[in-house]
């Protein structure tokens, strides 16, 4: 529980902190409301699951004797260790997502069937020839719209069909 050297370098201390590093990412993924719980996950793993198990001791300066502080002392311990180094494992995630987004990206693109130029943003057709523009848009038929102002609906035609 103290700070120190001394506790520092205690073999449960350090597997209490390693335990502590293993649950960080779970600790930021979850709602605030869902915090506590990882650090009562802690605790109780500590307490019960280890042989001989876990405590969270404090040394009382009068008497030199070590006690136990309780569960809460020990979640408000536990959730502030889980806190510590907060920035840099928030980035280590940001960087993660992103790296995930760049390879999504990258399989899209190996995925897309259509090859496309560099310079520009047309494809190429089957014989890889750039497809024309204005060949594309002379074959496109214009699509008229017919209404009146007295709200009645538009009725969309084809010109192909007005002839």
């Amino acid at each position: 529980y103290g700070r120190g050297g001394g506790t520092n370098h205690h073999p449960g201390n350090k597997r209490y902190r390693k335990t502590v590093e293993d649950n960080k990412n779970k600790y930021y993924l979850c709602k605030r409301l869902e915090k506590p719980l990882v650090a009562l996950e802690i605790i109780k793993k500590w307490r019960t699951e280890q042989d001989p198990p876990g405590r969270f001791l404090k040394c009382d300066e009068a008497t030199g004797l070590w006690s136990d502080v309780g569960d809460k002392k020990a979640r408000e311990k536990t959730s502030q260790a889980l806190r510590e180094r907060a920035p840099s494992v928030r980035k280590a995630q940001q960087l993660q997502q992103q790296q995930v987004i760049q390879q999504k990206n990258i399989d899209t693109e190996a995925s897309d069937p259509l090859p496309r130029l560099a310079a520009t943003d047309r494809y190429f057709d089957d014989d890889s020839h750039p497809l024309d523009p204005n060949a594309i848009a002379e074959s496109v038929t214009p699509i008229s719209v017919y209404g009146s102002r007295s709200g009645s609906r538009s009725r969309h035609t084809n010109a192909a069909d007005e002839q």
